[in-house]
């Protein structure tokens, strides 16, 4: 499976947000009975592509990984909600 992923961070509203992409190369073998007749078939490539977009509307502002460890140390406990949509791209050829 391959799985292409890309963070962005918002500083300008203050928020952090990511993208993340992904597609698979599926390989999948059947085996059984279709009118009474063993049948095999055989089926590989690439899967539809998932992109899902995903924010932290409540929670820690966007900072570099070393903020962030400092930030974590400071705080007892935090809450965070955020919304991460997933859109599939669906493949219409047969």
């Amino acid at each position: 499976m391959i799985r292409k992923t890309y963070s962005v961070g918002n500083t300008t509203v203050g928020k952090s947000a990511r993208v993340d992409w992904l597609q698979a190369y599926q390989v999948e073998q059947w085996e059984g009975l279709v009118d009474g007749v063993p049948v095999r078939v055989e089926r590989d490539g690439w899967s539809d592509i998932s992109v899902r977009l995903a924010i932290n509307l409540i929670g820690a502002p966007p900072m570099s990984q070393t903020e962030f460890a400092e930030y974590r140390k400071s705080q007892e406990s935090e809450t965070v909600v955020g919304l991460g949509p997933l859109f599939t791209m669906l493949s219409m050829s047969g």
